[in-house]
């Protein structure tokens, strides 16, 4: 498959679930009942605020993995299961060896988690102006 495509599909992927999680955030809200305009964009734009939130923080937290900052809870983890097994803790893996391991395969291509929810937070800041000249003015 082309990389053009790929990309295009992850970001299309992302799209809908964050049209989607901003299609109940509203839904729940009840939008449709809201009386002011002022009010309105509020809900636009916490609709638009969490799942903005929410895909920057997760495009953090795969760097943070690819950086290597949870190599040593995963490694006490994977250690205790192995004792716990009998005879899966005669052949130990060293630490080193578990960090050359797990850094063979680091995420890629998880950017567009960034990109969208940036985009989706710029969107939440112009709503939040809206609500508040609606609601001064």
């Amino acid at each position: 498959m082309d990389d053009r495509l790929k990309l295009l599909i992850k970001y299309v992927c992302a799209c809908a679930v964050a049209g989607l999680m901003i299609l109940v955030y509203l839904k729940g809200h009840q939008y449709a009942e809201a009386e002011t305009l002022a009010d309105k964009y509020r809900l636009i734009c916490d609709a638009f605020t969490i799942p903005g939130v929410v895909f920057c923080l997760s495009a953090a937290l795969v760097a943070l993995v690819n950086a290597g900052s949870l190599d040593g809870i995963g490694y006490a983890l994977s250690y205790a299961v192995k004792m716990l097994i009998p005879g899966a803790g005669l052949n130990r893996e060293t630490y080193a060896e578990y960090v050359e391991r797990k850094h063979e395969k680091n995420h890629t291509g998880y950017g567009f988690l960034l990109h969208v929810g940036l985009v989706l937070a710029a969107v939440a800041v112009v709503f939040l102006i809206l609500f508040n000249k609606a609601y001064v003015g």
